[in-house]
C-alpha cells in the first residue's frame, strides 16, 4: 500500500454510483408497475419497465459490486483497482447503446425545436453513467501506480 492514502474522490463516486445502481435496480421493477396504473404514465412506465425489470438483478450487484470497490479504493487496495476496472467496462458497455440513442433523440427534438422532447431522465442517468465509466477507466489507469 502507497503512503499516499486512497482515492477518496474516486471512491465516493463509485459509492454513490453503487448506491444509485441498487436503488434503481430494487425501485424499477416495482416504480413501472405503479406509473402504468395512473393515466399519462403509460409511456414512462413502460420505459422504466423495459429498462430496469429486465436487468434488476444485474444493476443490484453491479450497485454491490461498485459500493465495495469504492470502499477498497478509499482504502487504497490493490483488488479495487481491478474490480473498478471491471465493473466501470461493464457499466460503459451497458450504457453505450442507451447514451447514443439518447443523444440521437434530443439532437432530433432540439432540430425540431422542442427542447422537452429532449428530457428524459433515464437517458441523462445513461449519460452520466457513461461518462463515469469512461472518466473513470482513464483515471484509474493513470493512477494505477497508487494501488501496487
Amino acid at each position: 500500500m502507497s503512503e499516499k492514502g486512497g482515492s477518496w474522490f474516486f471512491g465516493i463516486i463509485m459509492i454513490l454510483a453503487g448506491a444509485l445502481l441498487v436503488v434503481l435496480g430494487i425501485a424499477g421493477p416495482i416504480v413501472g408497475p405503479i406509473l402504468a396504473i395512473i393515466p399519462g404514465f403509460q409511456t414512462v412506465a413502460t420505459k422504466i419497465i423495459n429498462t430496469f425489470s429486465s436487468g434488476a438483478a444485474g444493476m443490484i450487484t453491479k450497485g454491490g459490486m461498485a459500493v465495495v470497490s469504492g470502499i477498497g479504493l478509499i482504502k487504497d487496495e490493490e483488488w479495487a483497482l481491478g474490480m473498478a476496472i471491471l465493473l466501470l467496462v461493464l457499466v460503459v458497455v451497458d450504457s453505450i447503446s442507451y447514451t447514443i440513442s439518447w443523444a440521437i433523440t434530443a439532437a432530433l427534438a432540439m432540430m425540431a425545436l422542442n427542447p422537452f422532447g429532449a428530457i428524459d431522465p433515464l437517458g441523462i442517468l445513461n449519460v452520466i453513467l457513461f461518462i463515469v465509466g469512461v472518466v473513470g477507466i482513464v483515471y484509474l489507469i493513470l493512477t494505477r501506480e497508487r494501488y501496487s
